[in-house]
């Protein structure tokens, strides 16, 4: 890991600091978005069963492999203000259930009550009201 690091400051690069997304910081170019970029199957929205989700996510590697661990992130904002008018309508106002019965590898967790909140399918953020 050292090593890694190493190389990372060897190029200018922040190890500790990462900027999502597809324009680089230095540079302003923007990088390609294809199956690359965003090459996984599945995705996930971080701890979104709470009552009140946090805000952002933080993405903190204890290990970093040399290939593979690809990690996207996008805009909620982004993808619900250009959902396609037919699908808004047929989501708006409904409900969605979004619960952490299940770890991320498919077991049912153990103990305790298991948290779920009910929201709106499309929320609206507390400070864009």
């Amino acid at each position: 890991m050292d090593a890694q690091i190493d190389d990372l400051r060897a190029k200018g690069i922040d190890p500790y600091l990462m900027y999502p997304g597809n324009v680089d910081p230095h540079t302003g170019e923007r990088r390609e978005v294809n199956e690359k970029f965003f090459g996984e199957w599945e995705w996930h929205s971080d701890m979104s069963y709470m009552p009140a989700p946090p805000t952002f996510s933080l993405l903190h590697s204890r290990r970093v492999p040399t290939e593979g661990g690809d990690t996207g992130f996008c805009s909620q904002v982004l993808a619900a203000r250009t959902l396609p008018t037919e699908l808004r309508a047929k989501v708006e106002g409904r409900g969605i259930k979004h619960d952490s019965t299940y770890s991320s590898n498919g077991i049912i967790r153990p103990g305790g009550p298991l948290p779920w909140s009910p929201h709106k399918w499309v929320r609206q953020r507390s400070h864009s009201r």
